[in-house]
């Protein structure tokens, strides 16, 4: 082949790349809601096991729908690297010998194993420990003794019911405490009366520092873990090409 006909096949594999993956874009920005969930979902278990409200913030009008597409656009981007590594190859595999295409056979499906395997590793064990660990060590960074005052003999003070739930059809006005939320929760009218609207407010210890995280630096965080636990976990692959090129011994 010609530098021209190699510039026609790459073009080719290009276009078979995009319009390859553009299908699991589509998917990706429809249930990117249900990613976005997945992966806050460890740091919301561990505030939720410090006691802590388990709520992220959002702090800028474009945070929300910016980490969307970008979740989005990653999850497209892993989903469908077979795809593009498939193409990737197509055009680089007249250009090999025999034995070279034998160690891509090898190394390209052993490098998909030890990815998923990373992803699987940090998600379920690593990091919900970082995190807990994390939270833990801020909200203990800073603390005060409350003072307390004896009330009036007099005086009684108000108690609150606390539920694992909220009731299915609460009455306006009555209020209660979810612990599972962490939150003392209202029923409250909406403005024509002709529904009731549960809204809540957090409820913190007496820390110094108070946990709130925002959306677009968590999210930008579990990128950085499983980008190093990704590239981490292909060592053995190194090692291997290492040793097949005899620069180590075995």
């Amino acid at each position: 082949m010609g530098f021209g006909d190699h510039l026609e096949d790459l073009r080719r594999r290009i276009v078979l790349g995009f319009v390859g993956v553009l299908p699991i874009a589509i998917l990706a920005f429809v249930f990117g809601s249900d990613l976005l969930g997945l992966v806050m979902r460890p740091l919301l278990n561990a505030l939720q096991d410090a006691g802590l409200p388990p709520v992220l913030q959002q702090t800028a009008p474009l945070e929300g729908i910016y980490t969307y597409l970008k979740l989005s656009l990653v999850a497209t981007v892993l989903v469908g690297a077979p795809w593009i590594i498939y193409q990737l190859w197509c055009f680089i595999a007249p250009g090999l010998y025999r034995h070279e295409r034998k160690f891509v056979y090898l190394l390209l499906p052993m490098s998909g194993v030890l990815t998923t395997t990373a992803m699987a590793f940090l998600y379920y064990i690593v990091l919900p420990v970082i995190l807990l660990f994390l939270i833990e060590f801020g909200t203990r960074i800073v603390s005060w003794d409350v003072d307390t005052l004896r009330t009036p003999p007099a005086m009684q003070l108000p108690s609150a019911i606390i539920l694992d739930a909220d009731p299915p059809s609460p009455e306006p006005a009555t209020w209660w405490v979810n612990s599972q939320l962490n939150q003392l929760r209202i029923a409250l009218p909406t403005g024509d009366g002709s529904a009731v609207e549960v809204r809540g407010v957090p409820l913190a210890g007496g820390a110094g520092v108070l946990q709130q995280y925002k959306l677009s630096e968590y999210v930008d965080t579990v990128f950085g873990l499983a980008l190093a636990f990704g590239a981490g976990f292909q060592k053995p692959i190194v090692v291997l090409l290492l040793g097949w090129s005899g620069i180590i011994e075995r």
